[in-house]
């Protein structure tokens, strides 16, 4: 399920949440998880940049995460964007990571 809600021009929400199965050969569906994500950016007026938060849940059987996302997107040019974004694990034990996104959009069709 996805819900999405702009609160203006500036202020983007999100909220993705997903169930997890497995299905064995010849056997029905068993539940394995489920993940949340809720998104706040803020678009930067007069562009395609935005600065964010994610706040990410999951949990697969007995093991879970839970982490703070931290995000910023940026044009490169009209139709690609690249994204930058860390994870802060609210563990202890697991180790900050990050990764990049690259966004291509496709030119509108008339």
């Amino acid at each position: 399920m996805v819900a999405a809600k702009k609160w203006g021009s500036q202020v983007h929400t999100l909220v993705y949440a997903a169930l997890g199965g497995e299905k064995k050969w010849g056997k029905s569906l068993e539940p394995t998880g489920y993940e949340v994500n809720l998104a706040l950016h803020y678009v930067i007026p007069h562009s395609k940049a935005f600065v964010g938060v994610e706040l990410y849940h999951s949990q697969n059987g007995p093991v879970y995460e839970n982490a703070i996302r931290p995000q910023v997107r940026v044009a490169l040019k009209n139709n690609l964007l690249v994204g930058f974004v860390s994870s802060f694990s609210l563990k202890n034990s697991d180790p900050v990571s990050s990764f990049i996104r690259i966004i291509y959009e496709p030119k509108k069709r008339k």
